[in-house]
């Protein structure tokens, strides 16, 4: 993952992230909108959206996001790289 200043975290980092950030900011609101298909086939997909967040009496910051899937051998989506830009 690539984060929008420019923080690389990998499977290990990811790891450690995600179970600390989960309900650390509550009221936390996001919103997926404007998906496009970048690319699709049997070995997976690229798919680009915006995201916005709100958090109340806080900012609201929005990104431009593309994310890469794998396809496992049982067809399910494997989440293999996250790149997020801040909307200027």
């Amino acid at each position: 993952m690539l984060s929008p200043g420019g923080r690389q975290l990998d499977g290990a980092g990811l790891t450690k992230f995600f179970p600390g950030a989960g309900g650390s900011r509550p009221g936390l609101v996001m919103r997926i909108t404007d998906l496009v298909l970048i690319q699709e086939s049997s070995a997976g997909a690229s798919v680009t959206y915006r995201e916005f967040q709100s958090l109340p009496g806080g900012e609201n910051p929005e990104r431009l996001s593309t994310v890469v899937y794998d396809t496992t051998p049982a067809g399910t989506l494997l989440w293999r790289n996250l790149h997020e830009t801040w909307v200027a």
